[in-house]
């Protein structure tokens, strides 16, 4: 990729011609995919620069209980990342920032770093609305529901697994691992 974190790789939506507001519904309901995956698919490769914004992401039609895989999958070393003002529902796990493999040369340190989710909307995602960390990750200001039915106990609304200078706050989160109709899960997890 040939972006930074000034000059960042953009998706947004846009005004079209017919003067309609809506946010852009995009959707990934197959088994096992994601809808973006920001990521080397081998050795950690240090890339930084993306922005999503203003989107409506969906793994299934509806954006219930779909069978897409991850709405966001931030993977080896992407830094500043920034997600804002989405809506994510009917995946497994709608924010993924996970770690990474072995570093592919020295400019790489295999983490995650100023990943940012504000002022989004995560919904119905079978096992988390948000999974994994890194360092400087801000989530703010979102709204988190009925994430993490699959299984109870192992499953949340957001679930914060490492990182220093982690910020998680001014969010809502309701209705967490509900399964068979009982709340199995807390709703927020922090490692």
């Amino acid at each position: 990729f040939n972006a930074t974190a000034a000059n960042p790789i953009v998706f947004d939506s846009y005004t079209p011609n017919w003067g309609g507001t809506a946010k852009p519904i995009l959707i990934e309901a197959r088994t096992g995919f994601n809808l973006f995956g920001i990521y080397d698919p081998y050795e950690a490769d240090h890339d930084e620069g993306f922005t999503l914004r203003n989107l409506d992401l969906r793994g299934s039609d509806d954006g219930c209980s779909g069978t897409g895989q991850w709405g966001v999958f931030a993977y080896n070393d992407v830094d500043y990342v920034n997600l804002e003002n989405l809506d994510i529902s009917g995946f497994e796990i709608g924010v993924f920032s996970g770690g990474a493999n072995k570093p592919l040369n020295p400019g790489a340190d295999s983490q995650n770093q100023h990943v940012k989710l504000l002022n989004s909307t995560i919904k119905n995602c079978s096992g988390q609305g948000f999974l994994g960390g890194g360092d400087f990750l801000t989530i703010e200001g979102c709204f988190f529901k009925n994430n993490g039915f699959a299984k109870a106990i192992y499953n949340h609304n957001i679930y914060v697994s490492n990182g220093d200078h982690v910020i998680v706050r001014n969010n809502e989160l309701y209705r967490s691992a509900i399964v068979e109709g009982k709340a199995n899960g807390v709703s927020l997890v922090v490692h």
